[in-house]
């Protein structure tokens, strides 16, 4: 037979079935619809024995969950599932966990996180280890963005801890005259985009009177005159990657870690489990984009390709 008749024959060939569904669920509003489609067509352009489905978190997407019931099924949420529940399948999604179940689980996973304390912990707060200053943190489950963290003198905040309510406490690392901290967004622990934001103004001494020291800007977030640089620091990743073993069934995970200044050592602070930060297509995306000089959000690395190869594998080896 030769070779162009050969080629026709491969040609007519019906494709072979699929082995297994992959379940992409999708948050509308979290998400953009958009970006699950592009990697649900990179998956199938690259492995033609997985089948694709894009289901709803919003609602029970009961056609879609018959569907994937059939064949071994991994289902994927960057976001806690809410309306969607498959009946079948290997599930990673994000997960509602406070800071002291992050923190917890990031200590037994060896990983080196800043000392903590919370009333739930059983004993009181280690004052020597608390250090001279002190983060006083919602401890509620879904605190987030920065809001309500408060930065005390230590003493202050012990004596005054019946007032505070429920709070997390963390020693205060000091990041430097520029405050800043990094944010790391991985898919099973593999990079898919890292940046670093400092502010660009001092931030002032922390030897002021106790009612001024809250004033005093400790992280560069939104509403603070800052920059935002994409982080290619190994170290940094590293630790990203180590964050998402230390909490394995959340597959996309927003690492915020700092370096203390003076003795350059990390120290990873959550990871946002809830999964609310697909970065790629958020309200705040533009804004990001702007703050990183116009960049492609996906092109650091690879984004969406470098999510679709991880599905891939996750499915081939673990659909259930």
């Amino acid at each position: 037979m030769d070779t162009v008749l050969r080629a026709n024959v491969v040609a007519t060939l019906p494709a072979a079935p699929a082995e297994r569904n992959l379940v992409l669920v999708h948050q509308e509003g979290a998400q953009s619809l958009g970006d699950f489609q592009k990697i649900a067509d990179i998956v199938r352009r690259k492995a033609p024995d997985i089948e694709v489905f894009i289901a709803s978190n919003n609602a029970p997407s009961s056609l879609t969950r018959r569907k994937a019931a059939q064949r071994p099924t991994l289902v994927f949420s960057p976001l806690y599932l809410r309306y969607f529940e498959p009946t079948r399948g290997k599930v990673y999604a994000g997960k509602l966990l406070t800071k002291v179940q992050q923190m917890q689980r990031f200590l037994a996973a060896g990983l080196p996180v800043p000392y903590f304390w919370h009333a739930s912990l059983g004993a009181g707060p280690d004052r020597e280890r608390l250090g001279d200053y002190v983060l006083a943190k919602p401890a509620e489950l879904g605190a987030s963005q920065g809001r309500g963290i408060r930065l005390m003198r230590t003493a202050t905040a012990l004596n005054e801890l019946n007032a505070l309510g429920d709070v997390f406490l963390q020693h205060f690392i000091d990041t430097g005259l520029y405050p800043s901290h990094y944010r790391v967004f991985t898919i099973f622990g593999g990079p898919v985009l890292a940046y670093k934001n400092s502010l660009t103004e001092p931030r002032g001494s922390l030897d002021v009177p106790d009612e001024q020291l809250n004033k005093v800007p400790i992280r560069a977030r939104r509403g603070t005159a800052r920059t935002k640089t994409l982080c290619h620091e190994a170290d940094v990743l590293a630790l990203g990657e180590q964050a998402w073993r230390a909490v394995p069934e959340v597959p996309f995970q927003a690492c915020d870690i700092v370096r203390e200044a003076g003795t350059g050592a990390l120290y990873l602070l959550e990871i946002n489990p809830g999964g609310n930060t697909w970065i790629f297509s958020r309200p705040n995306t533009p804004k990001v984009i702007a703050e990183l000089g116009g960049v492609d959000l996906t092109s650091q690395f690879n984004a969406f390709e470098t999510i679709a190869d991880a599905l891939i594998e996750r499915t081939r080896a673990e659909a259930e």
